[in-house]
């Protein structure tokens, strides 16, 4: 009989911490929130870098040497330039791929630049260049509001995410080369 009272007084112990929620200790942002130029922007610490598919220290092809914190001042830099680099770009030739797709969404790229949220991470490149990899991604897209992303403590990535439904660049990536001041590596 002991036994039995012991055993439904530890059920009943085990029941009740199962049920009291533990409200988990809040997240301290990775990344510091900065507004440059009417954008939002992440600028992740060196510790917190993005790979490649694979697990590997590459960012689309390029070969990582080292890692940097962006700066307000650097990331200053490059989005007074991006929207003319930006339209470089894509009215270059070897960029249209299909045309179909270019007229309608990569085209209006550089004047919608307000709508996407950056994500910041710096990098040294296989020439020991001092690089910027720029994570944009539309807030308000349904398939990233389904994710419930939150971006200052989790790069957003299509592969979290699984794909996207919709025909439109929510999420894309390039990379920008603070010595040479050129965008490249367009990903979307």
């Amino acid at each position: 009989m002991r036994r039995f009272l012991l055993a439904l007084l530890w059920l009943s112990l085990f029941q009740q911490l199962a049920a009291a929620q533990v409200a988990p200790a809040p997240q301290v942002p990775l990344a510091t929130q900065v507004q440059v130029r009417g954008a939002d922007c992440a600028l992740f610490p060196a510790e917190k870098f993005i790979y490649d598919i694979a697990g590997k220290n590459s960012i689309v092809g390029d070969s990582v040497t080292g890692r940097f914190t962006p700066t307000k001042q650097r990331v200053d830099s490059v989005e007074n330039l991006l929207p003319m680099l930006l339209q470089a770009m894509v009215i270059s030739p070897r960029f249209r791929g299909k045309e179909r797709y270019y007229k309608k969404h990569l085209r209006p790229l550089p004047k919608n630049l307000k709508r996407y949220r950056r994500q910041y991470f710096g990098f040294y490149n296989s020439r020991h260049q001092p690089c910027l990899y720029i994570n944009f991604f539309n807030p308000d897209s349904p398939y990233i509001k389904a994710f419930g992303f939150d971006w200052l403590l989790k790069t957003v990535l299509i592969t979290d995410a699984g794909f996207m439904l919709d025909d439109s660049p929510n999420l894309w990536q390039v990379s920008f080369n603070l010595t040479t001041q050129q965008l490249y590596s367009f990903e979307f």
